[in-house]
Order: structure tokens, then C-alpha cells, then sequence
């Protein structure tokens, strides 16, 4: 279940990924005795401001470690490239390595 089209432009969105669902996923799995760090989806301005060590663990557990329901495809791997690309720190070689570790987007970021 995504948000709408405009809404995916507001910085507090997660990539199109509903929040109810986030929290039905992660329910579900915690009821199952599963604790699963991948459950979180970053906000566009946390991808954006957070610093470089919170994003590594964040967007390494949500691109790798995600149930099914909440791993992102290829349009959600790109905008997270975009932004990532598009932080006054991109040159960071920690920025970097998180951009060539990411999925590979089969669209263009």
C-alpha cells in the first residue's frame, strides 16, 4: 500500500510507503517473535539531514534486511540515490559507499 503521487514530494513522506502499514509489519512480525530492524522506512528529509552514520544503519537494514512488504523497489531506490546524491556531503566516501551499495534501480535516479 503506497500514498498518493503528491505526497511522495512532502519531505515526511517514506518513499510512498504507508505508515499504517510500517506499523501493521512490524506488529505482525514483533507477535512473531521476530524483531526485524528492516521494518523502518526513512522519512525524505531524514534521508536528506540525518547523519551519515544513523543513514548506513537505516538504509542498509531497509534496502537488505526488509520483509517483503516493505522493501523497496527500483523507483524507491532512486530517489533515495537522488537525495543521497543531492546532500552538501555526496562526496563523503561513507555517502558514496551507500550509493554504490544500494540495489541497483533499473531507472535512471
Amino acid at each position: 500500500m503506497t500514498t498518493g503521487r503528491n505526497e511522495m514530494e512532502n519531505g515526511a513522506d517514506r518513499f510512498g510507503v504507508d505508515p499504517e502499514l510500517i506499523g501493521q509489519v512490524f506488529k505482525r512480525h514483533l507477535e512473531a517473535g521476530v524483531i526485524r530492524c528492516g521494518c523502518y522506512v526513512p522519512t525524505r528529509d531524514e534521508v536528506s539531514t540525518q547523519p551519515v552514520e544513523w543513514l548506513q544503519n537505516v538504509l542498509t537494514d531497509w534496502f537488505w534486511d526488509s520483509p517483503q512488504e516493505l522493501a523497496p523497489d527500483d523507483e524507491q531506490c532512486a530517489a533515495v540515490i537522488r537525495i543521497l546524491l543531492d546532500r552538501p556531503d555526496a562526496d563523503d566516501p561513507r555517502i558514496r559507499s551507500l550509493v554504490e551499495g544500494a540495489p541497483f534501480p533499473l531507472i535512471d535516479p
